[in-house]
């Protein structure tokens, strides 16, 4: 998928998957009976791994590491998010899976009998507020219900957690590669937006959004439960979820009998000189974060973002 223009004049961050205008190549190894495959996309003098939690051996990677810089010699550095083998420089993260079962009422029975209690009971007192309807549209700018539900999606991120993405729907589909969204409503009232990836049998939980007013009746549970079935219906193997940095947050990724793994996001550079220079930055900021007031941060995080900085009078 190209992206717009304006979009690819953005700064690239981590989670970018848009192609940017770049190059994307598929390299196959065989090591013994067995067949594996990854993608590499190639943007300027950047290379990025696409092996999230894929199964292959770390010799496999290095081979294709070592592959992509002798072939390649515009390429400084090598990114990866998500690999279950550490390379280069690396940080630990956690990653959420959720494997899917054969059919719709293998879903439901699979689950702690507790969540399902909750479930049942958080869906029945929503039922009492209105008419409850479950709606799919296709990832297409140009429908006028994907677009109200990607403002609704905006809107309800801005209220819960402070985040202006200062994107369009359509460049957001684009930067994110979302193909499919989901909507839970309540009468008239939009209730949550699920997004999702589905280009193949492993899905991609892309992102998801609440309406605060009806936050008592935990929405984003509830239309999970519904987006999974979905899932299920359509053949689906299993949903990835990706990660939190942050102990206690994103809980309903841990709902669904999920699969909690520890998994490696880094950089891997072509000379040694820039390795040592990356590790010393690091070392840096990790100093600076833990010497400065958490105040102080947030000014300088502000400033960096170019937002304002609220006063208590």
């Amino acid at each position: 998928m190209k992206c717009d223009d304006e979009l690819m004049s953005r700064p690239r961050d981590l989670g970018d998957s848009c192609l940017r205008g770049g190059t994307s190549e598929t390299l196959h190894a065989k090591c013994g009976d067995d067949d594996y495959y990854l993608q590499v996309l190639y943007d300027s003098d950047t290379a990025l791994l696409g092996i999230w939690m894929s199964r292959i051996p770390r010799r496999i990677l290095l081979e294709a590491v070592s592959y992509v810089f002798r072939t390649h010699g515009e390429v400084r550095r090598i990114s990866y998010r998500y690999s279950l083998e550490p390379l280069g420089v690396w940080s630990r993260v956690n990653h959420f899976r959720i494997v899917l079962p054969e059919s719709q009422d293998k879903l439901l029975a699979e689950m702690p009998k507790h969540e399902r209690q909750n479930l049942n009971s958080r869906l029945r007192k929503l039922h009492k507020e209105g008419n409850i309807t479950f709606h799919e549209y296709q990832a297409n700018w140009n429908n006028p219900d994907t677009l109200e539900a990607f403002n609704k999606y905006f809107e309800f991120k801005n209220i819960t957690h402070n985040r202006k993405y200062n994107l369009t729907a359509s460049q957001y589909i684009q930067k994110y590669q979302v193909s499919n969204i989901y909507v839970l409503r309540c009468n008239d009232d939009v209730v949550a937006v699920r997004l999702s990836c589905e280009q193949c049998p492993v899905a991609g939980g892309e992102n998801i959004s609440y309406s605060r007013d009806y936050a008592k009746f935990y929405p984003g549970i509830i239309i999970q439960y519904n987006f999974l079935a979905e899932l299920v219906r359509k053949g689906k193997t299993e949903l990835f979820l990706g990660g939190s940095h942050y102990t206690g947050q994103q809980k309903y990724k841990q709902h669904f009998n999920s699969i909690e793994e520890t998994a490696y996001e880094g950089i891997i550079y072509r000379s040694l000189a820039a390795h040592l220079v990356h590790k010393t930055i690091m070392a840096a900021k990790t100093f600076i974060k833990a010497a400065l007031p958490v105040k102080l941060l947030a000014v300088i995080k502000s400033i960096k973002n170019g937002t304002p900085i609220e006063h208590n009078m």
